[in-house]
């Protein structure tokens, strides 16, 4: 009886446990979660998993010395086993590591949003070299160049990324565009520093190759 009492007191104080967590998780602090609440009920299955396999077996103090203990029964498939539970550490680790990467580059560099705080903007020009331009830059550029115009324009592609490599201010390539690009030119040359930026910083804190 008291043994039974005792296990429903665990039932409980572990429920109040788990009602506590979802409670703080759900709060709003975090961007997903439920993503959140799923990491950390695996990581607790992990962790459990781990101490019972680690926990020695008791022998009896009677028995002579070539007596062992038969080993613990194979853990049923749809059980957590010792490789799943380093994917999920390690799975969880990574996923804060490049959380916390994230946060710092947010917390160190505040991208502007306004045209004149952006074209003055002192970008590091020694950082955009023809590895970003061809990994990042250009699609982007050769995508909105197909979304403005309606197709292709591969010399114009061309002649701004060359402007970029060449470290030609915001104001002067906005003015080059804009006979082609018309309205749209302001809008396409904003968004494109913003890119600038984000991927300069991106790279100069390691989280771009």
């Amino acid at each position: 009886m008291k043994e039974a009492e005792l296990d429903n007191r665990d039932r409980l104080k572990e429920k109040d446990e788990i009602e506590e967590l979802k409670n703080r998780i759900f709060s709003g602090e975090h961007e997903d979660p439920n993503a959140e609440f799923e990491r950390y009920i695996l990581q607790q299955a992990a962790q459990e998993l781990a101490a019972v396999e680690a926990e020695p077996i008791d022998s009896d103090s009677d028995m002579d010395d070539n007596h062992y203990s038969p080993p613990p029964p194979e853990p049923e498939n749809n059980s957590v086993d010792a490789s799943e539970s380093a994917q999920i550490i390690t799975k969880i680790k990574k996923v804060k590591k490049d959380k916390d990467n994230s946060e710092k580059k947010t917390d160190e560099k505040k991208i502007p949003t306004e045209k004149e705080a952006l074209f003055a903007y002192k970008l590091d020009w020694g950082a955009i070299d023809n590895g970003l331009m061809e990994k990042k830059i250009r699609p982007w550029i050769n995508k909105k160049i197909i979304e403005y115009i309606g197709e292709p324009e591969p010399t114009l592609v061309d002649f701004i990324c060359s402007k970029v490599l060449a470290g030609s201010q915001p104001q002067v390539i906005l003015e080059d565009v804009q006979m082609v690009l018309d309205e749209e030119a302001e809008v396409f040359i904003v968004k494109m520093w913003r890119l600038l930026i984000y991927e300069v910083e991106a790279k100069k804190l390691g989280l771009v190759k």
